[in-house]
C-alpha cells in the first residue's frame, strides 16, 4: 500500500463511478415504473400453436377485489398479420381479476404482440410484449391416434369383454366429431358407458392426453374369427382412423354350461319361511353374483313340488367391466303353499366356464324344503268366531235369476202398454166401440209375477247335489277341510253366482289359513245377497280377526230379482194410471201415480247399485302382504305395504302393474300377480 499510493486512488475512483452508474440506473427504472405503471406479464394457452388453432391471451392482475362495475380502460391490442382477434377483451373481477383476449393463429412464424396500457381502479398497469410462435399446419403438430383397445385377443363363444375406442395424443380433452363405426359380424356389440381410463403424459414441455371415445361390450355368438371393423373421427377437420381388430372365439365346452354362462360367479338360493300354513305364500330367491356375461346367461328354472309359483320378479344391477358385466341378477318367486305336507323346490345344477382358470365350475343341484302345517280349527272355536258353514238346506235355497239382465222379462210391459192406450182413448171419447177390461189384465199380471216369484224361490242347486253337500258339511265339522273344499270348488264351477256356495268356500279357505281367499269369497257372496245377515256377519268377523279395519264398502241393497219384480209391478201400474192422470177430477189417481214413479225410480236405482257391486273391478291383496309403488317400474322403491285381504279398486293398467285405489284414498301401483280377482 505504501509502495503504490496511486493505485489505491485509482481503485477508489473506479468504485465511485460504478456506484454512481448503478444509482442512476435504479433511479431510471423507478422513474420508468412510475411513468408507465405496474408492469404485468401475460400468458397464452395452449403454449404449442399451429395454424387454425384458437388460443387465449390472459393477463392476471395482482390486485384483489377490483371493482367490476368500474370497467377498466384497456388500450388497443395491436395484432400482427399472423394473428386475428375473435373476441375480447373480457374482464373478470372478484378474487381473480384479469383480462382475456380470444385469438386465432392464422399464419406460421414468430409474431410479436406489443404491450398494452391498462387503467383500472385508479391505478396504471403496463402489459409487457409477447412473442408467439405458430407452426405451419402439420409442422410441429402431433397427429392424434385412434385405436381399439381389447383386454384379450382370444376368447370363447358367449364370453363378454369390454372393448374401448381410445383417442390419444390430444393436446386437450375434447370429443371430436363424426364418429363412425360398424357392428362386427357374429357377435353382440352393445354400447355402454364407464369403460376406459384417461391418461396424460408430458414430453418435451408438451402435455398430451389419451381418453376413451366410446365403450362396448362384445359377446361372440359363434366360434371363429370375429373382426371389429375400423372406426373414424374428425379432429379439427382432419379424419383420424382406427384399424380393425380381429379376435379369435373358441368353442364353448358343452358339458356343464347349458345356460351359456361364461365368467366367474357364485349362486345362492333361499326359501322362506321354513314353516307355513296351507294357502300361505313362500318366497324363493335365486341370486347370481360375479363378473361375466350376466345379461345373456340363463338362470336355472326351479322345479316346485306340491305347490305352484304365482308370480316372479327379477332385479339386477350390472356395471360394465373389461370382463363383461360385474354385479348380480336376482329372481324372486312367490309360491302359494298347497295342502298339508312338505313344499319342495329343486334347484337344478348350474355350471359356467371360467376364462381365467380355463375350466368349468359350478354348483350341484339342491333341494329346498318347507313344512306345510294345516291350521287346526275346532268346530267350537269356529262357532265362537262366527265363521261356520251355512247348512246344506240353506245353500240350496239361494237362487239368483238376474231377471233384469234378461230381455224376455220385459215383455210383461206390452199388454199394459196397449191397455194404457185404450184407457187414454176412452178418456178422450166417451163411447168407444171397444171397452178395455183392466181386471183381466191385472189378473194376468198377478199370475205372471207369481210365476216369476215362484221361479226365484225355487231351489238354486239341483237335488242330486244334496247328498254331497251334507257329506262336505260333515267333513268340515270333523276337521277334514281339504275334502270339504274339493266338493265346494266343484259346486262353484257349476253355480258360480250362488251366494251360499261362495260363502262356504270362503269359510273353508279361511279355516285352511288362506284369509285373503276367505275375504275374497265372502265379499263375492255378500255382493250377490247384500242384505243377508249371516253373510254380513261372516265377512265382518273375518276382516276383524285379520286386522282389516278399513275396506271398501258393499252397497247393502235388496237382491236384483226382488227389485226387478218391483220394477215390473210399478211400471205396469204406471202404464194404467198415467192415462187416468189426464182425466179431470181424479186427485187420488194423481197421488197413486206419483207414488208409483217414486217406487219405480228407487227400484231402478237399487238395481244399478246391486249390479255395480257385482261387476265392479274390485280385487283383494294376495298372500301375507302386497307392495304398492308410486311408479310402475321394476326398480322403483317400495312405497306402502298392504296386508293380505285388503280390498282395492282397479283404475288402470301399465304393463304388469295395476293402478289401485285403497279405501282410505291412497293410490299406487302393484303387480297383477299380487292380486285376487283381476284375472280377467
Amino acid at each position: 500500500m505504501v509502495q503504490h499510493p496511486t493505485g489505491g486512488v485509482r481503485s477508489l475512483g473506479s468504485g465511485l463511478v460504478v456506484t454512481l452508474i448503478l444509482l442512476l440506473s435504479i433511479g431510471g427504472l423507478l422513474h420508468a415504473q412510475e411513468g408507465s405503471g405496474i408492469l404485468l406479464s401475460s400468458q397464452i394457452n395452449p403454449q404449442s400453436l399451429r395454424t387454425g388453432l384458437r388460443f387465449t391471451l390472459e393477463v392476471p392482475l395482482p390486485d384483489q377485489n377490483l371493482p367490476v362495475q368500474d370497467a377498466p380502460v384497456v388500450g388497443p391490442l395491436v395484432l400482427p398479420p399472423g394473428i386475428s382477434l375473435i373476441f375480447g377483451p373480457e374482464v373478470t373481477g372478484g378474487t381473480s381479476p384479469g383480462i382475456t383476449w380470444y385469438l386465432r393463429a392464422d399464419r406460421p412464424g414468430w409474431w410479436d404482440i406489443p404491450g398494452v396500457q391498462i387503467t383500472w381502479g385508479g391505478r396504471e398497469y403496463s402489459l409487457s410484449g409477447q412473442r408467439i410462435g405458430i407452426a405451419q399446419d402439420r409442422e410441429g403438430f402431433i397427429p392424434p391416434v385412434l385405436e381399439w383397445v381389447v383386454p384379450t385377443q382370444t376368447l370363447v363363444e358367449g364370453q363378454s369383454i369390454g372393448v374401448v375406442l381410445m383417442l390419444g395424443k390430444m393436446p386437450e380433452y375434447r370429443l371430436p366429431e363424426g364418429l363412425q363405426f360398424s357392428q362386427p359380424q357374429g357377435a353382440l356389440f352393445e354400447e355402454v358407458s364407464g369403460l376406459g381410463t384417461a391418461v396424460s403424459n408430458t414430453l418435451g414441455g408438451i402435455t398430451l392426453h389419451r381418453f376413451p371415445m366410446a365403450g362396448f361390450i362384445l359377446t361372440p355368438s359363434r366360434s371363429g374369427g370375429i373382426t371389429i371393423p375400423g372406426a373414424q373421427v374428425l379432429v379439427d377437420g382432419n379424419r383420424v382412423a382406427a384399424p380393425g381388430v380381429t379376435l379369435t372365439a373358441e368353442s364353448l365346452p358343452e358339458d356343464g354350461v347349458a345356460g351359456g354362462a361364461v365368467g366367474s360367479f357364485s349362486l345362492t338360493s333361499e326359501l322362506s319361511p321354513p314353516s307355513l300354513n296351507p294357502g300361505d305364500t313362500a318366497v324363493l330367491r335365486l341370486r347370481l353374483d360375479g363378473t361375466g356375461n350376466l345379461n345373456f346367461l340363463q338362470l336355472p328354472e326351479p322345479q316346485i313340488e306340491g305347490s305352484q309359483a304365482i308370480s316372479s320378479n327379477e332385479t339386477f344391477r350390472l356395471t360394465p367391466h373389461e370382463a363383461g358385466y360385474r354385479g348380480y341378477r336376482e329372481i324372486t318367486y312367490q309360491i302359494q303353499a298347497g295342502q298339508s305336507g312338505r313344499l319342495q323346490v329343486r334347484i337344478p345344477s348350474m355350471g359356467w366356464y371360467n376364462p381365467q382358470s380355463a375350466r368349468i365350475e359350478g354348483l350341484p343341484a339342491r333341494v329346498l324344503t318347507a313344512d306345510i302345517t294345516p291350521v287346526v280349527v275346532s268346530p267350537e272355536s269356529t262357532d265362537r268366531q262366527g265363521l261356520r258353514l251355512l247348512p246344506p238346506e240353506r245353500v240350496m235355497e239361494y237362487n239368483l235369476l238376474f231377471l233384469y239382465r234378461r230381455a224376455e222379462a220385459y215383455l210383461v210391459f206390452i199388454p199394459f202398454l196397449f191397455l194404457g192406450v185404450g184407457i187414454r182413448f176412452r178418456t178422450r171419447r166417451r163411447k168407444p166401440r171397444v171397452r178395455p177390461k183392466p181386471g183381466k189384465v191385472l189378473a194376468g199380471m198377478a199370475v205372471f209375477i207369481a210365476l216369476l216369484s215362484g221361479a226365484a224361490m225355487a231351489p238354486g242347486i239341483a237335488l242330486e247335489h244334496q247328498a254331497g253337500l251334507e257329506q262336505s258339511h260333515q267333513a268340515f265339522l270333523e276337521g277334514d277341510y281339504t275334502a270339504s273344499l274339493e266338493f265346494y270348488q266343484f259346486l262353484e264351477s257349476q253355480y258360480p253366482e250362488n251366494p251360499g256356495v261362495l260363502h262356504n268356500v270362503g269359510v273353508i279357505q279361511a279355516a285352511l289359513g288362506s284369509r285373503d281367499l276367505g275375504v275374497y269369497y265372502l265379499g263375492q257372496a255378500l255382493r250377490r245377497s247384500p242384505r243377508d245377515e249371516e253373510l254380513i256377519e261372516s265377512l265382518r268377523v273375518l276382516q276383524a280377526t285379520s286386522g282389516l279395519d278399513r275396506q271398501h264398502s258393499i252397497p247393502l241393497v235388496p237382491r236384483g230379482d226382488s227389485l226387478f219384480i218391483l220394477v215390473l209391478v210399478s211400471g205396469s201400474l204406471l202404464l194404467l194410471f198415467i192415462p187416468l192422470w189426464f182425466a179431470r177430477g181424479n186427485p187420488i189417481k194423481t197421488v197413486v201415480t206419483s207414488l208409483l214413479l217414486v217406487v219405480l225410480a228407487g227400484s231402478i236405482t237399487g238395481i244399478v247399485l246391486y249390479d255395480r257391486g257385482i261387476t265392479e273391478d274390485m280385487a283383494i291383496v294376495r298372500g301375507p302382504q302386497g307392495i304398492l309403488k308410486k311408479i310402475p317400474e321394476e326398480g322403483a322403491a317400495d312405497w306402502l305395504a298392504l296386508p293380505g285381504g285388503t280390498s282395492v279398486r282397479y283404475k288402470t293398467t301399465s304393463g304388469t302393474y295395476v293402478l289401485l285405489e285403497t279405501s282410505y284414498g291412497l293410490s299406487g301401483w302393484m303387480q297383477t300377480q299380487q292380486l285376487i280377482g283381476l284375472e280377467k
